[in-house]
């Protein structure tokens, strides 16, 4: 009778890696009793009677405590010590060939990269497969085949419709630090990752049970940034927040920490001045877990594409300690560089919030887009916009704006459209840029509901732009004449705003055009 597998927290095993003053079996043993919940006996480089020897010991180690046993490859291992079965791969002999020699109650797994491979393995009668590399590892060499979190997303998708279903976890490259990210962002019409596959992470460590016991807690919990859905369901209810929203910041003024480009740096500054919160643009990756620990929120803008490492690593310190991050993906899709920067950052982190103007969502969100530069050429529907940034929110588990003569914003299960502004935000540097400044404000004093602080950002600069050129008194005027007067008004009307809400006057949403679609 075939075993039934816990694929959970899956051990694959690497003599090579085992920490000093510790064994091989020692570590198999005490990361099951810390929560491994497989085991897969990995050796490339002994002898078969070694390799035998080994397998026994570690086999009585599984039996022991009721965790199955896989051997990588050697089927003729398996099979002389009784193992639950084993994983090969594509290099491997053939999984029809295994199937036959193994029987129908062993368990076989098929190391797998694509759609493609997927598929054979499935046709060949495969229990699960291993998809990756998810991520660069030192156990291989794996880089003409990491996939991730994008490209495991995909496969998923593909598994989730096909007839007949396979278990799968994932492999290369996981750890703590990015287990929970891959396993909630990679889930998809209800498909998720059985389960985890890790060399170094427990080999390697000087405490296996407890380093066990954390990933298992981690794989069965969600991520501390996992989204909560905007519980507001009308219009006048959302419109109703966002005054107290930014009359919060009477009594906290939050520390807004930049990663931009050089272009929007003292606009974006003097914006989040203007709405009482505290700009920082420390760029240096040896304070980012400085900032992190007092800042409000992270906005991330590649407008001049600093350093990628740096710009991953801040991202994973504020994942890590639950700190909101505004992603503003400027150019993407204009060049390949900006592109790849992009989707190294998605595989790598999670991002509260998307902002970015038509070209730069339609290209994330894997729709055809039209760039000059970094700026967008409109070419597309409402409708289609729509569709667009509904389908990136539910994709990526966050809230998306698409910014424009029409905003959309959604988190994937409530879409608004706000039809405020002004053209002459179109006319000066950086407009885009320094609302994500004012999002990342918005988010620091409303992190229970994102899709409410993208939404009342987004109101509250808008309007203050309308202001800007409403003209109240034609003879004493206080309004823009163009772009080069428009800058000084209209931050002034941001800052006017806020102190109205920190007064408790709100009139100034009447001017608000929102509909929910």
């Amino acid at each position: 009778m075939k075993p039934t597998v816990n694929y959970s927290l899956y051990l694959v095993t690497s003599s090579t890696q085992v920490a000093p003053g510790s064994s091989l079996e020692k570590q198999v043993e005490e990361g099951i009793i810390g929560g491994v919940t497989l085991v897969q006996l990995r050796e490339k480089d002994i002898s078969t009677k070694l390799f035998l020897e080994r397998a026994k010991n570690v086999l009585d180690i599984c039996r022991k405590h009721g965790v199955p046993l896989l051997i990588n490859d050697r089927v003729d291992i398996a099979l002389a010590i009784g193992a639950e079965g084993v994983h090969i791969g594509q290099d491997d002999m053939d999984c029809k060939t295994v199937r036959k020699i193994l029987g129908e109650d062993s368990i076989i797994g098929v190391s797998t990269n694509n759609i493609h491979e997927v598929d054979c393995a499935a046709a060949d009668c495969a229990d699960y497969v291993g998809i990756g590399s998810i991520y660069d590892t030192s156990t291989k060499n794996v880089k003409e085949r990491i996939i991730g979190i994008t490209g495991l997303r995909k496969i998923l998708e593909h598994m989730s419709k096909m007839p007949r279903q396979l278990n799968s976890v994932a492999i290369a490259g996981l750890n703590d630090t990015n287990i929970q990210r891959v396993m909630y962002l990679s889930e998809v019409n209800g498909k998720r990752i059985d389960g985890i596959a890790l060399v170094s992470a427990i080999m390697s460590s000087r405490t296996p049970c407890e380093t066990a016991k954390n990933l298992r807690h981690m794989i069965e919990s969600p991520p501390c940034f996992a989204q909560v859905h905007s519980n507001i369901s009308t219009v006048p209810e959302l419109a109703a927040q966002v005054g107290p929203l930014f009359a919060k910041t009477k009594d906290y003024t939050p520390l807004i920490h930049h990663l931009t480009n050089g272009v929007a740096k003292n606009f974006s500054a003097n914006v989040t001045l203007a709405v009482n919160a505290s700009p920082t643009m420390g760029e240096s990756k040896e304070e980012v877990a400085d900032f992190a620990k007092f800042a409000g929120s992270l906005v991330l803008n590649i407008g001049t594409v600093q350093d990628r490492e740096t710009l991953i690593y801040a991202s994973q310190v504020y994942n890590s300690l639950n700190r909101p991050i505004i992603l503003d993906p400027v150019g993407v899709g204009a060049t390949k560089f900006r592109t790849d920067a992009v989707s190294g950052l998605l595989n790598n982190a999670y991002f509260d919030i998307i902002k970015g103007n038509e070209g730069e969502i339609m290209c994330i969100a894997g729709e055809e887009g039209l760039m000059r530069g970094v700026d967008s050429i409109s070419q597309h529907t409402i409708s289609s916009r729509t569709s667009a940034v509904e389908k990136l929110a539910l994709e990526r588990r966050c809230v998306v704006t698409m910014s424009g003569p029409t905003d959309i914003i959604s988190d994937g299960k409530s879409t608004y459209i706000i039809k405020n502004g002004t053209p002459l935000l179109g006319k000066i540097t950086a407009s885009g840029c320094s609302l994500g400044s004012v999002m990342g404000v918005a988010v620091s004093l409303c992190q229970e509901d994102k899709l409410l602080a993208a939404v009342s950002a987004t109101l509250l600069y808008n309007i203050a732009g309308e202001l800007a050129v409403i003209e109240k008194n034609p003879v004493v005027s206080h309004t823009a004449q163009g772009p080069g007067t428009f800058v000084p008004v209209f931050i002034d009307k941001l800052h006017f705003l806020v102190n109205q809400c920190m007064e408790g006057d709100y009139n100034w949403m009447n001017y608000a055009r929102i509909e929910k679609l």
